[in-house]
C-alpha cells in the first residue's frame, strides 16, 4: 500500500489517455502501472505509469518540446485533432510536483508511449488489506488453450486461468490453435478448455469449432467464444458446433468464471466423458436469469459491522440471519440449511475459533458448511488459527466487496451452488496521504476520508456509528479508570474496526497500539483518539442530514 496524491496521478493519467484516445484513429491504448524500489530504499517506492497508443507518432526531434507550453509538435495536428498542447506542460508541471518525471517514447506512423514516474510513501502493512481477490484454484489440474489473435486479450486470460490452476496454452489463430490441439491429443492430454476468440484472421472463432468438430479431436474439451459484437444466428451457431459458451467482450472475470464453473463443474480434470454431456449452453443472459440466492448466517456483535455485512449482502440478492455472538451462532447453526457462515473472530460470550470448533464437533458426518472468518487482525497467524479451528477462509475487515464476492462464488461452485452475484458497490476510497497535527487528526482529514467513502455504506451506517463511536470511547475512558484491560482491549478492537470504514490510518494505528498494549494505556494516550472520533462524529452528524432518503 502507498501514499500520494491521487487527485495529481488521475489528472495526468486522465490526460495522457485523452491524449492516445485523440491521436489514434484504430488499434489499442493499453495502460499499465508498475512499482520498484526509490533509489536510497527506506520507506518509499517508485510507481511508473505508461500509456501506450497506436496513433500518429512523434518525429524525434520534436519530442523534446511537446511538454513545453503551448507546443505541439506539428501545428496541422491543431487544425485536425483540436487543442493547444497546454494539457502536457500541465502533466509535466503535477509530476515535477510529485517529485517525478515524465517522458515519451514514440515512432511516426507506429505509436507512442508516454510514461512518468512519482516516488510515493510505502505504508507499513498491518494485515492483507483485502483489496485485492482471493487466488482461488479452483481448476488446479486442468488445461486450458487461448486462442486469440490480439496479445493483450491473450495476456489478460492467460493471467486469469493461471490465478484459477490451469495449465495455458496460446495461439494466435484458428490454423495454429488446430495443430496445438491435434498434438494434444496425440499426446493423450487433449485440453479441458478452449477459449477463442470469434473474430480472427486466417480461421476465425467459428471456423476452428468446425474444423476441430469434423476432425472428432473436441472429445470432452469445452469450448467458450469471446466476440465483441455478436451476430444474428451466433448462438444457434454455436450449439450446432458444440461451443458452450458465449460472451461478448469485454468479459468481467467474475462473468467468465461462472461461465467456466457451469460448463467445467460436472466434470473432474481427468474426465473424458463428451461435452455434449456438459451442462446447457452458457451466455450473458442465462448467468443473469440463473442467479440463486444464499442463506448466510452472520455471526457479528459490532451493531456496525451488522448493517454493513447485511448491506452487502443483500445487494448481492442474498438472505441475511444475524446472530450477536458465538453462542448464538452455535445454537443457531442446526436450526437451518446454511450455505455459508460469515464469523466473527472477537466477540463476547464466545468467540468466533470457539463456536466454529464446536460447530464442527457436531456438524453431521458428509456435511461441511463454509465458515469464513471477518475479521480486524489480518496477520498470517491470525489466518492460521482461523483454519486450524475448522475455518475455511480468512477475510479482513473492513468487508472489502470484491474480495468477499470472490471468496463466496469460490465455495459456492465447489459445493455446486451455482450463483452470478450482481454487479458489485463502489470499491473502498483510494489510499491518499492523511494531514496530522501531531497526533491529532485535522478535521478536514476526517472531512475529506467521510467525503470519499461510499455513500451507500455512509446511508447504512451513519446513524450506527454516531451512536457507537462515543459508546466505544465511553467505554475505554471507563475501563482505563479501573484497570480493566479486557474491557479496554474491547472498545478499541471495536474503535479500530469501526474506522476501518474510513481512510483514517493514523486514528487506526492509535486504536491498534491501544488494542495490543491496553496496559500501557493512559489518558494522554487516550486522547487524541477520542478527540479524533469526536470529530468524527460531529461529520457524520452532518452528512446525515445530507444524505438521500433510502429508496423501498
Amino acid at each position: 500500500m502507498v501514499e500520494g496524491d491521487p487527485g495529481r496521478i488521475r489528472q495526468v493519467l486522465n490526460n495522457l489517455c485523452d491524449n492516445a484516445i485523440k491521436f489514434t484513429s484504430q488499434g489499442d491504448i493499453t495502460v499499465r502501472a508498475q512499482a520498484s524500489a526509490a533509489e536510497g530504499g527506506g520507506d518509499h517506492c517508485m510507481v511508473t505509469l505508461s500509456v501506450a497508443d497506436m496513433g500518429i507518432g512523434i518525429p524525434k526531434d520534436k519530442q523534446a518540446q511537446i511538454f513545453e507550453a503551448f507546443t505541439q509538435a506539428d501545428t496541422s495536428t491543431t487544425r485536425q485533432f483540436g487543442g493547444t498542447g497546454l494539457g502536457l506542460t500541465i502533466c509535466a508541471r503535477l509530476v515535477q510536483l510529485m517529485g517525478g518525471a515524465i517522458g515519451v517514447e514514440s515512432e511516426p506512423g507506429v505509436g507512442s508511449t508516454f510514461h512518468f514516474s512519482v516516488r510515493l510513501k510505502c505504508r507499513a502493512k498491518t494485515g492483507d488489506t483485502g483489496h485485492s481477490l482471493p487466488a482461488l484454484t479452483l481448476w488446479d489440474g486442468f488445461s486450458a488453450l487461448v486462442v486469440d489473435d490480439h496479445p493483450t486479450n491473450r495476456r489478460s486470460l492467460l493471467h486469469w486461468l493461471q490465478t484459477w490452476g490451469f495449465q495455458v496454452d496460446e495461439a494466435q489463430n484458428g490454423i495454429e490453435a488446430l495443430q496445438q490441439c491435434g498434438k494434444a491429443v496425440q499426446a493423450g492430454k487433449p485440453y479441458h478448455l478452449i477459449i477463442l476468440d470469434a473474430h480472427m484472421p486466417l480461421l476465425d472463432g467459428f471456423g476452428f469449432a468446425a474444423a476441430l468438430k469434423a476432425q472428432n479431436q473436441q472429445g470432452a474439451t469445452q469450448l467458450v467464444m469471446l466476440s465483441s459484437g455478436g451476430g444474428k444466428g451466433d448462438s444457434q451457431r454455436c450449439r450446432e458446433l458444440g461451443i458452450g459458451g458465449y460472451l461478448t467482450k469485454p468479459a468481467t472475470p467474475v462473468e467468465l468464471r461462472e461461465t467456466l464453473t457451469r460448463i467445467l463443474a460436472p466434470r473432474a480434470a481427468d474426465s473424458s466423458s463428451p461435452a455434449g454431456d456438459a451442462a446447457a449452453f452458457v451466455t450473458r443472459h442465462t448467468l443473469k436469469e440463473q442467479q440463486r440466492q444464499l442463506n448466510i448466517l452472520v455471526v457479528e456483535d459490532n451493531p456496525v459491522n451488522q448493517k454493513l455485512a447485511t448491506l452487502v449482502l443483500e445487494k448481492m440478492g442474498h438472505r441475511v440471519t444475524l446472530a450477536h455472538n458465538g453462542q448464538q451462532g452455535v445454537d443457531m447453526f442446526p436450526t437451518a440449511a446454511w450455505d455459508v457462515v460469515l464469523m466473527d473472530m472477537q466477540m463476547p460470550v464466545m468467540g468466533g475459533v470457539d463456536a466454529t470448533r464446536i460447530i464442527r464437533q457436531n456438524e453431521p458426518a458428509g456435511q461441511h458448511t463454509p465458515i469464513i472468518a471477518m475479521t480486524a487482525n489480518a496477520m498470517a497467524v491470525d489466518r492460521e488459527e482461523c483454519l486450524a479451528a475448522g475455518m475455511d477462509e480468512h477475510l479482513p475487515k473492513p468487508i472489502n466487496v470484491k474480495a468477499l464476492q470472490a471468496v463466496l462464488d469460490h465455495f459456492c461452485a465447489r459445493a455446486g451452488v451455482l450463483k452470478s452475484p450482481s454487479a458489485p458497490m463502489a470499491p473502498n476510497p483510494e489510499t491518499a496521504g492523511g494531514t496530522t497535527e501531531g497526533d491529532t487528526v485535522a478535521r478536514d482529514t476526517i472531512a475529506s476520508a467521510v467525503e470519499k467513502a461510499d455513500a451507500e455504506m455512509l446511508h447504512a451506517v451513519a446513524a450506527v456509528l454516531t451512536e457507537q463511536l462515543p459508546h466505544d470511547i465511553a467505554m475505554a475512558h471507563e475501563a482505563l479508570a479501573v484497570n480493566d484491560w479486557v474491557r479496554l482491549k474491547r472498545a478499541a478492537h471495536n474503535l479500530k474496526s469501526n474506522l476501518g470504514l474510513f481512510d483514517l490510518p493514523v486514528l487506526i494505528e492509535q486504536a491498534r497500539q491501544i488494542e495490543h498494549a491496553p496496559e500501557v494505556c493512559n489518558p494522554d494516550t487516550l486522547a487524541p483518539l477520542a478527540k479524533g472520533v469526536e470529530h468524527l462524529v460531529a461529520v457524520l452528524q452532518r452528512r446525515i442530514g445530507s444524505l438521500p432518503e433510502e429508496s423501498p
